[in-house]
């Protein structure tokens, strides 16, 4: 065995450099917002581990296994760069080790999948791919390696070297939890950064004080997501449920922090903001008092069906972090139609939502007690699927934006039969109706959902249908993290832990939401009471404008703009 003196580096570092450039590249072509991509586990762990395999197991520099173990160094950081990008680049999440592991433990399901991911990864990733492969050959072609074996520091066991590395990696990720709460002080046009700045909230109730009830704490909770609905594509006239006025109230103005489906969801199970710059993490914290946790030490069984998929961003995971009993698309393919004896139709995305209906029919017929349901549509995810063309085509079929609002329709329809299968069964259930975000279809220069603050994205329908309301519950303005706390407040509940919301129901409450884009936060923006700011990166510009997004003005040479927009970053 070698002297720790005596390892040599040299040979791996012409092909770290090569790894290093191309992370960069992906990571600069795929909008990751700083170099955390660049400076990754994975290369250091296996750098580490093959320099220890090539110098203290096969130390002979004869020896073939020598180049096999630097080969096999390269290859396999050329993959996980390459991987890396797919994953980021399609889905905005990173590639953990929880998703890889997640990829093997469902191997057979979602090799299919995998392959049809491949064939949609954008060019540049395979132009990167291509560059790697050929500058690795170049390397080993031209024993690259002796022109750093000159470096005096780099003969023998270069500490500096690792040192370095080891260091920036530590900083990128202690930098990467940075950020939150603002210590910025000021006004900006009536907004207080110390009074307005974003904290956790105390339990608030005033449902009871209000209304001079509480919803039994024994009644079901069935909280339905739509996916992608804005609330102005949101017709509701052909329902028999929700437009009863004697049994459903509609916010008036209901919004999202990030429009995007894995944020959305955590934030119905905790009342928090989501964290939009990487894949959601679940705390024990965030588990042990979450709704879910709440209902269930009150004897309720908890259940996410969900006619999409569930293993992208990490969703399963974090589903069974917070215990639930998780019904996907992949359970629901199993099923048969029972008014036709077929398969559920599916779509690239999902099943036919009716296939919702027939699993919580199953779960209802077993059921000894309470239960909280989570059930998530998918038929209005791109490219809009609509099982039923010829009842539901009263918009253009051809184009993306009518199959979009014939899929609503159809949306529309299985929520009836949802509420339907409950009160058939003499269930008595508390419905909660909302969509995870909006969606763009042009307005403001943006398609589909994650980036536009504007409220095609972030102002979503909001229902709420029981039988003792009796019309008398008057509209209000809420956002998705104020959830929890109203329906904690609406049965009773005290809340195990502050979160970021407040129940709606409060007797001081007011609309107060910080906004970003996902992923790079490249746009900002606040709603407060009954107005709207937003802050776009790129051109600089800040508008303020009511809260239905009329009546701007454009505060971009505002001398106080800076200020605020400081205020924005630190807040989320």
């Amino acid at each position: 065995m070698k002297k720790i003196s005596e390892i040599q580096f040299a040979r791996f570092i012409p092909l770290s450099v090569i790894i290093l450039a191309a992370s960069a590249a992906v990571a600069l072509f795929a909008g990751c917002p700083g170099v955390s991509p660049v400076i990754n586990g994975f290369h250091l762990f296996t750098l580490l581990f093959s320099v220890f395999c090539n110098n203290i197991i096969f130390f002979d520099e004869r020896a073939a296994w020598q180049t096999s173990v630097v080969r096999i160094f390269f290859f396999t950081n050329v993959m996980y760069v390459f991987i890396a990008g797919v994953v980021f680049s399609l889905f905005r999440s990173d590639l953990t080790v929880a998703l890889f592991v997640y990829f093997l433990e469902n191997f057979t399901m979602l090799l299919a999948d995998a392959a049809g991911v491949l064939w949609t990864a954008p060019g540049w990733l395979y132009a990167v791919l291509l560059f790697m492969l050929g500058a690795g050959h170049l390397a080993f072609y031209l024993r690259a390696e002796q022109v750093f074996q000159k470096v005096h520091l780099l003969k023998r066991f270069p500490p500096v070297y690792i040192t370095l590395f080891a260091v920036s990696f530590m900083a990128v990720n202690i930098s990467s939890f940075a950020g939150g709460q603002s210590g910025e002080r000021g006004t900006f046009r009536g907004v207080d950064y110390a009074r307005n700045a974003r904290t956790k909230q105390a339990a608030a109730p005033g449902f009871r004080e209000r209304y001079g009830y509480n919803i039994s704490p024994g009644t079901d909770i069935v909280i339905i997501i739509l996916e992608g609905v804005s609330d102005e594509y949101f017709y509701s006239s052909n329902s028999r449920y929700l437009n009863d006025p004697a049994q459903a109230v509609k916010a008036a103005n209901f919004f999202v922090p990030t429009p995007h489906t894995s944020l959305s969801v955590y934030s119905l199970l905790t009342g928090n903001y989501g964290d939009y710059r990487s894949r959601q993490r679940v705390t024990d914290y965030d588990a042990a008092n979450s709704f879910p946790s709440l209902m269930r030490s009150r004897g309720y069984k908890t259940y996410f069906i969900y006619s999409g998929p569930t293993y992208f961003e990490g969703l399963h995971d974090i589903l069974k972090k917070f215990d639930l009993t998780v019904i996907n698309k992949e359970k629901l393919e199993a099923l048969k139609d029972p008014r036709n004896g077929r398969p559920y139709k599916t779509f690239n995305w999902g099943v036919d939502d009716a296939a919702l209906i027939h699993a919580s029919a199953d779960i209802l017929s077993d059921a000894s007690g309470p239960c909280l349901f989570y059930i998530g549509l998918s038929s209005t995810h791109s490219p809009y699927f609509n099982p039923d063309p010829e009842n539901f085509c009263r918009f253009d079929n051809s184009s993306a934006e009518g199959r979009y609002r014939n899929s609503i329709e159809y949306s529309i329809s299985v929520i009836d039969r949802l509420i339907e299968t409950f009160t058939r069964r003499g269930r008595d259930a508390l419905f909660i109706i909302v969509a995870d975000h909006g969606e763009s279809f042009g307005q403001e220069g943006f398609s589909k959902h994650s980036f536009s603050l504007y409220n095609t994205e972030v102002r979503v329908p909001f229902i709420m249908i029981h039988r003792s309301f009796g019309g008398r519950l008057s509209r209000f303005n809420g956002a998705i993290i104020d959830v929890y706390p109203s329906l904690a407040d609406m049965m009773g509940l005290d809340l195990p832990a502050s979160v970021d919301g407040r129940s709606f129901f409060s007797e001081n409450y007011s609309l107060s939401l910080f906004l970003s884009s996902w992923r790079d936060g490249s746009n900002k923006g606040l709603i407060l009471g009954d107005r709207k700011w937003i802050y776009s990166r790129k051109p600089g510009t800040l508008y303020e404008m009511k809260i239905d997004d009329s009546g701007r003005i454009d505060l971009t040479r505002d001398p106080g703009k800076n200020s605020f927009v400081k205020f924005l970053n630190r807040q989320y």
